[in-house]
């Protein structure tokens, strides 16, 4: 019954969020700076734009010595994009 509500669309996001999660993991840590020792969470939400407002949050234990986040968000006539990038770092 699940497979009747789930159309050609929902792939083809399901497989572009996973394009963009991975993409942008896999450069955060084939980049040339000292990220051994980090753990990399990559957060991607699409959605469709109607001129509606969207928030979206995050919660989680934190050092903000040693960890950090990056946050971008995309918007054209159609749809919304936004991906927060979160660094953990192991001790």
């Amino acid at each position: 019954m699940i497979a009747y509500y789930i159309t050609n669309d929902d792939i083809f996001f399901c497989f572009l969020l996973t394009i963009v999660t991975v993409n942008i993991r896999d450069r955060l840590k084939a980049s040339n700076m000292k990220f051994d020792r980090y753990k990399f969470i990559v957060q991607c939400i699409i959605g469709e734009n109607k001129g509606q407002g969207v928030k979206y949050g995050c919660r989680c234990l934190w050092d903000s010595d040693t960890d950090g986040m990056a946050e971008y968000v995309y918007l054209n006539e159609s749809l919304f994009c936004a991906v927060a990038a979160f660094g953990i770092f192991y001790y």
